[in-house]
């Protein structure tokens, strides 16, 4: 079972709220986190078009928003199921965090896995993703901050590792051909 960037595997020390039921995938179709906005069409409302069939880049691009669709995943359930997140109905702002004492603990296994993320894309592609270094920049200017800051910096730190693993596969990718 694969474990978003910086989050143990269950059993090695991950915490999670005492009164969590087991999650049925059924009974989240449709679901919204809380706060928000039911009308929400989501970031599919104003995906681009697709290339066209054939296209070599088509590949790229699923590959792509899955990678983005399940990052974005992960960062829900750790949010909701961890974290215990509470958010703004009109803005979705965060308004509480039930377990942030749980976050700096999370923010430096982000901040490890990140930097271990952009040593191997060095190695593998001789930089680092330009994508992952301004996510980067943004967790470290983050992380000092309020509960809401150190989120946003959490969240900032799974972008770049996932930035830099994405180039890495990339690189795997362009030697096997």
């Amino acid at each position: 079972r694969a474990e978003p960037p910086g989050v143990p595997a269950a059993g090695a020390g991950a915490a999670r709220p005492a009164a969590t039921a087991p999650i049925d995938a059924r009974s989240l179709r449709g679901a919204q986190p809380p706060g928000a906005a039911a009308s929400n069409p989501g970031p599919a409302a104003a995906a681009p078009p697709s290339p066209p069939a054939g296209d070599p880049r088509a590949a790229l691009l699923a590959a792509a928003a899955a990678r983005a669709a399940a990052l974005e995943a992960w960062t829900l359930v750790i949010e909701w199921l961890v974290l215990g997140v509470e958010r703004d109905v009109a803005s979705g702002a965060t308004t509480a965090i039930a377990r942030a004492d749980v976050l700096p603990g999370l923010l430096h296994r982000a901040d490890r896995a990140a930097r271990e993320a952009a040593a191997a894309a060095r190695a593998a592609t001789g930089a680092i993703p330009l994508a992952a270094r301004r996510a980067y920049q943004t967790a470290r200017a983050l992380r000092d901050g309020g509960p809401a800051d150190q989120l946003a910096a959490l969240r900032a730190l799974w972008r770049a590792t996932d930035r830099c693993r994405a180039a890495v596969a990339l690189a795997r990718a362009a030697r096997a051909r």
